[in-house]
């Protein structure tokens, strides 16, 4: 690298007009993800609007006028807390080889925000190391699998998937309603389910068991796993009926009511800050915006 490179790079935040670049970028640093891939989940992200004060997209770093490294950022305002905290999942990031040494600025820079809690849900084996120099700790870890049609048919339960639905309901609050209509802009399974004396959030994204092709339904958010114990029959058999007999999700202990198999040490979730998430809460993250 010349002096000059050196000297003229900079790391600013990823505007609109980036985002073709951006595109480039990381489809060269995740050559296994097409470039739509990577282009109609930054125009879901370009349609979201995130708390004020905070990057839409990310930061960049560049080498004059030419983008080398990316930083995707997606943030979000908690919804369990009493005075509610910004979240920021630290999503994908890349610089292009000969500016490796540069990569911890383009880090520090997207991480330096006291008032932010940051969570990493898919760091690199080879990353542990710097993230957590960078203060970044292990806060969950573990994922489950199981098929929750077979747990118990109950009458008193209602299920609303659509927008209109959700606005009729007595239970809702207003976050809630946000959450699941931000989610389904995102292309999630948005589900409120209710009896006479309560309501609950569930949101999932559709995914595919790479090795044996198998599509799942992977839990976004859900209030609590306790929740999923309560409605997993009905959830279950909704999901089944669309084609997604298997539910998956984070979970640092197996479920044991449900028939399934727990993963120990797959989807471990890394997080710096005052206000981690829940592990069932991959609620705007790159899980929920990229379908990852």
């Amino acid at each position: 690298m010349s002096g000059q490179d050196s000297i003229s790079l900079s790391c600013r935040q990823i505007g609109i007009d980036d985002l073709p670049a951006i595109v480039d970028l990381l489809h060269a640093g995740f050559p296994k993800r097409s470039k739509s891939y990577w282009e109609e989940g930054l125009q879901r992200l370009a349609a979201y609007t995130p708390p004020e004060g905070v990057p839409k997209f990310g930061y960049l770093l560049v080498s004059g006028v030419t983008p080398v490294g990316v930083l995707l950022l997606i943030s979000s305002r908690s919804l369990k807390e009493a005075t509610p905290a910004i979240r920021c999942n630290v999503s994908s990031w890349y610089v292009r080889p000969d500016f490796q040494a540069y990569a911890p600025l383009l880090s520090l820079r997207a991480t330096k925000s006291k008032a932010v809690t940051y969570v990493n849900i898919s760091p690199a084996t080879h990353t542990l190391q710097t993230i957590e120099a960078q203060g970044f700790a292990k806060a969950a870890g573990g994922f489950f699998a199981g098929v929750p049609a077979l747990g118990r048919i109950r009458n008193d339960v209602h299920i609303l998937s659509n927008p209109e639905e959700w606005k009729q309901s007595k239970f809702i609050s207003a976050a809630e309603l946000r959450l699941l209509t931000d989610h389904e802009k995102f292309g999630c399974i948005c589900l409120w389910c209710e009896t006479t004396t309560e309501g609950h959030p569930f949101i999932f994204r559709k995914r595919l068991w790479r090795y044996i092709r198998l599509p799942y339904a992977m839990l976004i958010y859900v209030n609590s796993l306790d929740d999923v114990k309560k409605f997993a029959g009905p959830i279950g058999r909704f999901l089944a009926l669309r084609g997604l007999p298997v539910m998956a999700g984070v979970s640092n202990t197996p479920l044991k009511w449900m028939v399934g198999k727990h993963f120990k040490s797959k989807m471990p979730v890394y997080v710096n800050g005052l206000h981690p998430p829940r592990g069932s809460d991959l609620s705007y993250t790159e899980a929920a915006v990229f379908g990852l």
